[in-house]
């Protein structure tokens, strides 16, 4: 399955003119197959994966949309119906996908009463929320006739997979992501020159509304009678609680601030000198920078005074407290509290 696989992933070629085995070397790769371009839900769900793509990037995780469309086609669609699509155009897609593709994957055939089930629902999206509904007759219905399905690919190998047998269903990226264990590092790679290469225009993507409302309401349920039993620290100190707030803070498009907690958390058990030299460096250049993919909103003398400590060569396990502190209370603080509106607390660990 593995040889299989690799040959699969190195014949798909993206608009890019890269391969997704290629991409996935590097990144993961988040592959949304959607059914055709013309349908008003695929429109809805292709706009949601654009307004999630800034967190997605932060955990180096690239989306790609498949469609059977050829790429032509799909940009003469976008072109005519402007208003109706809110795909920015650095979003990689990949063309042409066809049935076999889909099949090796193991998206299987859905049947044609399916369809006109979902029919329905399409014609009141169409008018509900202004969207286009156009069945591309030239494609042939076979290259229609398919289930719903994402994919996580890492190293040309599928990671993770979720197949949507009815056509309602919307995905939680952040759980499709987070479900498997990830951590961030920010030594494991200059993955940003990459995804900076891939995304020329990166700071568009990143200029998104930070209160933006894609969490789903329904998810969670809410426990008034255990709201005074959790803290902040109770969610960032016991991992199981963080990576529940990382899924809400990645659908708030403000996932950096929790992963900076994290690296803090590493740097601070450090016990000799020259690795907290190193990771106070990395991470300095990972959340401070202008221009960083992760870059935290924070007051500029505090960070000039852990400049001139990592400069004097003797960064302290509390060089970043002041840092917490500010992050604790206010923009966290704040996340917090939409948070415990939204998670079961069944879900949460007091220990």
């Amino acid at each position: 399955m593995s040889s299989s696989q690799d040959t699969l992933f190195a014949n798909l070629i993206t608009n890019r003119g890269i391969s997704i085995g290629e991409l996935s070397q590097h990144h993961r790769i988040i592959l949304l197959f959607i059914k055709f371009i013309g349908c008003p839900v695929c429109q809805i769900t292709m706009d949601a994966l654009t307004k999630w793509t800034p967190s997605l990037l932060q955990l180096n995780t690239i989306p790609v949309i498949c469609h059977p469309e050829s790429e032509e086609f799909f940009q003469e669609f976008c072109a005519k119906h402007p208003k109706k699509f809110y795909l920015h155009p650095e979003m990689i897609r990949l063309a042409h996908v066809s049935m076999e593709t889909k099949h090796q994957l193991g998206i299987g055939s859905a049947s044609l009463m399916k369809h006109l089930k979902a029919m329905p629902m399409n014609f009141k999206l169409a008018i509900k929320e202004h969207r286009v509904m156009h069945i591309p007759f030239s494609l042939g219905l076979e290259k229609m006739k398919s289930d719903f399905a994402m994919f996580l690919v890492e190293k040309s190998q599928v990671i993770n997979r979720v197949i949507f047998h009815s056509f309602c269903d919307r995905p939680d990226y952040a759980k499709f992501v987070l479900d498997l264990d990830f951590y961030f590092d920010v030594n494991a790679g200059d993955y940003q020159a990459r995804i900076e290469q891939l995304f020329p225009k990166l700071l568009s993507l990143l200029k998104q509304d930070k209160r933006a409302s894609l969490f789903d309401q329904k998810e969670f349920q809410l426990r008034h009678n255990s709201l005074d039993s959790i803290s902040l620290d109770t969610i960032l100190d016991v991992e199981q609680n963080r990576k529940l707030f990382k899924r809400f803070t990645m659908k708030e498009h403000s996932l950096e601030n929790v992963l900076f907690v994290e690296q803090v958390m590493e740097y601070k058990k450090l016990q000799q000198e020259e690795e907290r030299q190193v990771k106070a460096k990395q991470i300095l250049n990972s959340f401070f920078g202008t221009n960083s993919l992760f870059q935290i909103n924070i007051n500029e003398e505090v960070t000039k005074h852990i400049q001139e400590s990592i400069d004097s060569c003797s960064p302290k396990p509390d060089l970043f407290d002041d840092v917490l502190t500010e992050l604790k209370s206010t923009v966290l603080a704040d996340s917090f509290m939409r948070f415990k509106t939204h998670i079961s607390f069944d879900e949460v660990a007091l220990q």
